[in-house]
């Protein structure tokens, strides 16, 4: 059993939308919708979504609307994010804390802009952290790729065997997260996500591989192909 942690805070500014970026629909639903609903019901302890400020409403009515009755039990707390993706997680810790959530229990957090991840993948991801990693779903590079200074003058070029494009969800051990995560705060670290954070507190952390179509949608073109690709699989 794990607790789902939701990323749905974002605004969306990349994609140009007026609203955050969880509530853009896909395919007649809102983006967030399509991670809850493929979750399954036997695995997951409880879920948290983290929301924007003043949306709890629109989120509230969403679940009502799109998500079946045991998922939406699944659902225990809404919380509001921060003004960056680590506060936000930060604060769906706090929440855990707070409800004295063992440090044993195994936390998975998600970015809603990835739809596209598969049941089998959790159950792996979940099976890492019982062997205690901290592990997230990631692809090979197939491009290649070269670091460069300011002015784009090329400073070498990396070897691509070793490079892997890192997605969600991501999942450790809920003490050692909140472990790492407060270690962050108090040297003032700004870190990407959690792999980053519970390697710097010197976790042993892994890598799950994940299909090519486990992408972020970040901009209205991943928009478009996210409908193509609900599209094949209709």
């Amino acid at each position: 059993m794990a607790i789902f942690i939701l990323c749905a805070a974002g605004k969306g500014s990349r994609l140009g939308a007026k609203k955050p970026k969880a509530l853009i629909e896909l395919a007649g639903k809102p983006l967030f919708v399509h991670s809850l609903a493929k979750l399954p019901l036997t695995g997951i302890k409880q879920i948290i979504i983290l929301v924007p400020p003043n949306y709890k409403q629109e989120f509230k009515s969403s679940i009502e609307q799109h998500l079946n009755k045991k998922v939406q039990q699944k659902i225990k707390a809404m919380i509001v994010g921060g003004n960056t993706r680590q506060n936000s997680v930060a604060n769906a810790l706090n929440y855990l804390h707070e409800i004295k959530i063992p440090n044993q229990e195994i936390v998975l957090v998600h970015n809603a802009a990835n739809p596209f991840f598969q049941i089998k993948e959790l159950k792996i991801l979940i099976r890492e952290v019982k062997l205690g990693y901290g592990c997230a779903l990631a692809q090979p590079s197939v491009d290649t790729l070269r670091v460069v200074d300011q002015n784009l003058t090329v400073i070498k070029r990396l070897d691509r065997d070793y490079i892997w494009r890192t997605q969600t969800p991501q999942a450790a051990r809920f003490g050692e997260l909140k472990k790492a995560m407060e270690r962050a705060q108090r040297l003032g670290q700004e870190l990407t996500d959690e792999l980053e954070l519970l390697k710097c507190n010197n976790q042993p952390i892994k890598l799950v591989p994940t299909g090519s179509l486990n992408f972020k949608i970040t901009f209205a073109r991943d928009l478009k192909i996210a409908e193509a690709v609900l599209n094949t699989q209709q």
